[in-house]
């Protein structure tokens, strides 16, 4: 009764993986939780890690976006100053033009002082090879005279005087770091930043190009990054394997470990009840193995253990094997007693026949 008891929670000890209840079986689904585990946190990190790539693919993109408009914008900007003073300096030399025609013609007009004429203000005289401007009305007052009169320069001629004025607009329309002119200065800087062979416009030019093809590279652009993060996303989301599938799947899993039959609950009660089984102080292990022992020792009595049943089974087989009253001979007396009772005149047949005979001698009618 004590083997019997026993044996059921015994046998869970070194029962397969596929016996419910065994130790094999609760390690197993003590793997199959933490296997869950495992790829719960696999599936997070990859999701993170997506995630990440995700964004920082589209963080180099906007970076890069932002750096071409802002290149695009900054050539832009010197394109439309490089215009505006080109326009500057062509209306600049044009006003200096008109100007300068406009005193050639004054100049061709001016004639020498009159002493007898009347002058209004701003009109124009020649005088001892000078020229002179009125500052206010006069008439007979010489151009020396700084009360009615300016002088406009010491010219010996009018070449001169326009000589002088063409050396200004030379100035002006010389671009060169030896220019006395503000403007042509500031032009000739401006020329040299823009056309400066690292960050002048060709280079900026060149580097744009280059982010260009990086941009568009059929490898490692933006068409090969959108389709990688096509790929993933078909990946993401596959309805077999993907992640609202795993996430079915680990739901089932959960749903397996947290059966209220099967799970890892009712796993730790079986556990707790095998263990209280087990520990037992009068069916457990520690009894049982006391019980062994008991059962050891009768086995091993001197009187009634496995020697004396030896014994005992030796007298036994002597007994049976004894030539006169063994098995053999019991057979033999079996078969004579066979041959009798088959016997033709004396056997079951013949008995059979007189008793026959007595039956009808007994019943018959007449006698």
């Amino acid at each position: 009764e004590l083997a019997t008891s026993l044996s059921t929670p015994i046998s869970l000890i070194d029962a397969s993986a596929s016996v419910v209840g065994s130790v094999a079986h609760q390690v197993a689904q003590e793997a199959i939780a933490r296997g869950s585990a495992l790829l719960t946190e696999t599936t997070a990190r990859a999701t993170a890690i997506t995630n990440e790539a995700s964004a920082r693919a589209t963080a180099i993109s906007a970076e890069t976006t932002a750096r071409v408009s802002a290149i695009s914008a900054e050539t832009t900007a010197r394109v439309s100053a490089i215009s505006a003073e080109a326009s500057a300096r062509a209306a600049a030399i044009s006003a200096s033009a008109t100007a300068l025609q406009n005193q050639v013609n004054d100049l061709l007009d001016i004639e020498a002082y009159d002493n007898a004429t009347a002058y209004v203000t701003t009109d124009q005289v020649t005088y001892s090879d000078s020229l002179y401007k009125a500052s206010q009305a006069t008439t007979g007052n010489l151009p020396t005279n700084t009360t009615y009169w300016t002088l406009l320069g010491e010219y010996s001629s009018l070449g001169d005087l326009v000589g002088s004025n063409a050396g200004a607009i030379t100035q002006i329309n010389t671009v060169s770091a030896s220019s006395t002119s503000a403007s042509a200065l500031a032009i000739n800087a401006l020329n040299a930043t823009v056309n400066d062979a690292t960050t002048g416009v060709t280079a900026t030019s060149s580097a744009l190009d280059a982010v260009e093809t990086l941009v568009n590279h059929t490898d490692t652009g933006v068409a090969a990054s959108a389709s990688k993060i096509g790929v993933l996303e078909t990946t993401v989301n596959n309805a077999t394997t993907g992640v609202a599938a795993t996430s079915s799947a680990l739901d089932t899993v959960e749903t397996l470990v947290n059966h209220t039959d099967t799970g890892v609950a009712a796993s730790a009660t079986k556990i707790g009840l095998l263990e209280t089984t087990v520990n037992n102080a009068t069916t457990g292990v520690a009894a049982t193995s006391s019980a062994l022992d008991s059962v050891e020792t009768l086995v091993n009595h001197s009187d009634t253990g496995v020697a004396s049943s030896a014994t005992k089974i030796g007298l036994l087989e002597t007994t049976v094997n004894n030539a006169t009253t063994g098995v053999s001979a019991t057979s033999s007396a079996l078969d004579t007693v066979e041959t009798l009772v088959n016997h033709t005149d004396t056997g079951v047949g013949a008995s059979a026949t007189k008793i026959g005979l007595l039956e009808t001698t007994v019943n018959d009618a007449t006698t």
